[in-house]
């Protein structure tokens, strides 16, 4: 045990000896290990952020849409297991609403889309829009009531807004009772809250984006863009040229599976072009845009360890030629060549050791001052994170580093002839 430790003093004492040259070593193994960290690190926040997406979209639902009611109706017949359909309407279009008022001197005008449903107490299931693609969520009915039969079939002008809409329309959770005067092609259209939703789980970063927009008192002004729930026949009145049919599929648990497999192999045998999503589809393109990302950040962080591990095996290179003359020393008085071998090896590893413990000093405070930036200038949710599993990669892969880029530096170093030591003395 003493002899290990006189071992690991004097190679420390050999390694304070060439500080400059060391310190380039490290910082030069550092550069390499802290971009494998924050690279992980960002990919991992990233693949977070496109999972948690996914696994928002409920999990039994087909949703379909761009399509015609003939090619609508081929697909739900092809497949047979039971499920329930429900019809909306959604247009791209947004229309302004006289609901404009001044916040911290900036003012706001805000802008509505339409999403016409069905009979709906958005207790359950709801269309919605993100990331300008269609999605179906979990909802949450909190003040008031949903859409009705008689909604429907009257025409009422109601209708039923998110919370977060609500707070920036009225500055209020619960609005039921106001109304929203909204101007599009036909003209002005007067709609009445009746419901008041939870704000999805989709909507958070807009959210975020929201308030940063409203704190920033040097905008003259802000427009702000709204989706409002509204009978579907309603919709079909007011924007008849403008609207895009979308029929949202709820299936059993043990149907659902067999049903996206049918619909995929439907759409390929009959070459349609109906745009269709479910939770399946989004994790198989989540995963597909993993596994091309992993690929290629795999192929840089090779190349770019490989080139500090050269920066590692020349520095060695240049240190076993200096120091001829101790190895000689230490061969006369009786080291073997197994001894030489190990030492070099052996500070080799601890040289990129420590640059991985600098290296994740390094990544930790890098990823903690991102994650500041990123939420508050681009409000995005975005974590850089470094895990237990993290460090202990960049620790096993600097180790690695450490042994295999100096076997050659250690070899040469073991073959030293004692006799030699005196030419070169």
């Amino acid at each position: 045990m003493n002899n290990m430790g006189i071992f690991f003093k004097n190679n420390i004492m050999v390694l304070l000896r060439n500080r400059l040259r060391i310190a380039l070593t490290i910082f030069g193994c550092s550069i390499g290990l802290l971009v494998f960290i924050i690279g992980n690190a960002c990919m991992e926040g990233y693949f977070y952020n496109l999972y948690r997406d996914a696994y928002l979209f409920c999990n039994n639902v087909v949703l379909l849409f761009d399509g015609s009611d003939d090619t609508y109706d081929v697909l739900e017949n092809a497949i047979k297991p039971n499920y329930s359909t429900s019809i909306y309407s959604s247009g791209d279009t947004f229309f302004v609403s006289s609901n404009k008022y001044y916040y911290n001197g900036v003012k706001v005008e805000n802008n509505i889309s339409y999403i016409g449903v069905n009979q709906n107490d958005f207790s359950n299931i709801i269309l919605s829009k993100h990331n300008d693609q269609y999605f179906c969520t979990k909802s949450k009915l909190i003040y008031g009531r949903g859409i009705t039969d008689a909604d429907i079939q009257n025409k009422n002008h109601v209708a039923v807004v998110e919370k977060n809409t609500a707070q920036l329309l009225f500055q209020t959770d619960n609005c039921v009772g106001e109304t929203i005067e909204v101007h599009c092609y036909y003209g002005y259209i007067e709609l009445e809250i009746v419901g008041v939703i939870d704000t999805l789980g989709i909507h958070d970063a807009d959210v975020l984006t929201v308030k940063k927009q409203l704190s920033q008192t040097d905008n003259k002004d802000i427009s702000l863009y709204h989706y409002v729930y509204i009978p579907n026949t309603l919709v079909q009145e007011y924007m008849k040229d403008d609207v895009k049919e979308i029929r949202v599929l709820v299936y059993d648990e043990n149907n659902y599976k067999e049903a996206v497999s049918g619909f995929t192999m439907i759409m390929r045998e009959m070459d349609l072009s109906t745009g269709i999503v479910s939770r399946k589809s989004m994790l198989q393109e989540a995963d597909e845009v993993k596994w091309n990302l992993k690929t290629t950040f795999n192929i840089i962080i090779i190349l770019i360890i490989t080139f500090s591990g050269l920066l590692l095996v020349t520095i060695f290179v240049f240190s076993v030629k200096e120091r001829v003359y101790e190895i000689g020393i230490r061969r006369a008085i009786g080291a073997s060549k197994f001894d030489i071998l190990m030492q070099f090896m052996l500070e080799g590893m601890l040289i990129a050791v420590i640059s991985a413990f600098f290296a994740s000093i390094a990544g930790i405070i890098v990823c903690n001052f991102a994650n500041t930036v990123i939420l508050r200038f681009f409000c995005i949710k975005f974590s850089l994170g470094i895990s237990l599993r993290l460090l202990f990669a960049t620790f096993g892969i600097a180790a690695l580093q450490g042994i295999l880029f100096s076997v050659v530096p250690a070899i040469v170093a073991a073959r030293v002839d004692p006799t030699e030591t005196i030419r070169w003395e």
